[in-house]
């Protein structure tokens, strides 16, 4: 039996038959779930192979978060260990998770780009990103999956929303580049608003500093030069730290900043020859700037902390 739990309630003295809640003699015991959940776990400790293996990512991630406090709660340990496995899988939790997803709706996004087949680019992308209002909820249980709580909170500060006197979010909020998810941010708590408010003004705040002074900032948290010129050099002084300011200022001004994003395309060979003509100054810029958004990355859990 999955659950040692459900083992020892099939010894708890039952009443008589003409008694008993369904007039026979098989042991009977009342749970006082919630029926969806109840359904959602039998689902798992039955079939489990066709949700933890088959069923494209935000459908299963809904059993899943439906389940596994039951799971927990029924002591169903292997099974809860496949079920955090398969979240994990889904959910974005280092800074290589969060690219391989951004690559995959990258290539579905640009590859239907006609009017007749948007519909098609809104279908696939939901199969891959989960409401990240969903993962913040299921971190409320598994204190243990925090990690992807960050991310989540990332993934919201990301939306377009502002806020009134009261913290309540003006206006709906979607997902943008996932091909217009809804996100259900209405199930936040005025905690979490919070954390989501303090903790992207923190990122952005962050970044600000270090555009205005890049030389001393990435000095000071990066094992790099403070100095990116060099002898011989064709640019003039400063002018590398200019464009950095420049890239940092520009990731957070947008209208849905993603920092993450535009330091990873700038970093990864957007430095063009117009903006710096020295190939090894683009070098070290390209490599100031991917090491800094490692660092951005690292800092999300505290931005974003309780």
């Amino acid at each position: 039996m999955q659950s040692e739990v459900f083992d020892g309630m099939m010894d708890i003295p039952q009443p008589p038959v003409d008694l008993g809640p369904n007039g026979t003699d098989l042991p009977v015991v009342d749970l006082h779930d919630n029926e969806i959940q109840v359904m959602d776990m039998l689902q798992l400790i039955y079939h489990p192979e066709s949700v933890v293996g088959i069923l494209p990512v935000p459908k299963a991630f809904g059993l899943l978060a439906s389940a596994m406090p039951l799971l927990k709660k029924y002591q169903m340990d292997r099974l809860l260990a496949s079920c955090v496995k398969r979240v994990q899988q889904d959910c974005p939790e280092t800074l290589q998770d969060w690219d391989i997803r951004a690559a995959k709706l990258s290539g579905i996004l640009s590859a239907v780009t006609s009017p007749e087949h948007s519909k098609f680019t809104t279908v696939w992308a939901n199969n891959l990103v989960v409401d990240p209002v969903s993962v913040i909820l299921l971190t409320r249980d598994f204190p243990e999956l925090g990690s992807m709580a960050a991310a989540a909170f990332y993934d919201l500060s990301r939306s377009a929303h502002t806020f009134d006197d009261v913290m309540h979010p003006d206006g709906a909020l979607e997902f943008l580049e996932s091909g217009g998810i809804s996100v259900h941010y209405e199930l936040l708590t005025a905690g979490e608003w919070r954390r989501l408010w303090h903790g992207t003004n923190a990122m952005r705040a962050e970044i600000r500093a270090t555009s205005d002074d890049p030389r001393r900032r990435l000095g000071q948290t990066m094992d790099m030069p403070s100095e990116l010129e060099h002898p011989g050099c064709p640019e003039p002084t400063g002018r590398s730290r200019e464009f950095i300011s420049h890239v940092l200022k520009d990731s957070i001004a947008r209208e849905y900043p993603d920092p993450l994003m535009l330091l990873k395309e700038v970093g990864e060979g957007n430095i063009s020859d117009s903006d710096l003509r020295c190939q090894t100054c683009r070098y070290g810029v390209a490599a100031y700037l991917l090491q800094y958004r490692h660092i951005i990355w690292g800092l999300l859990p505290k931005f974003f902390a309780m």
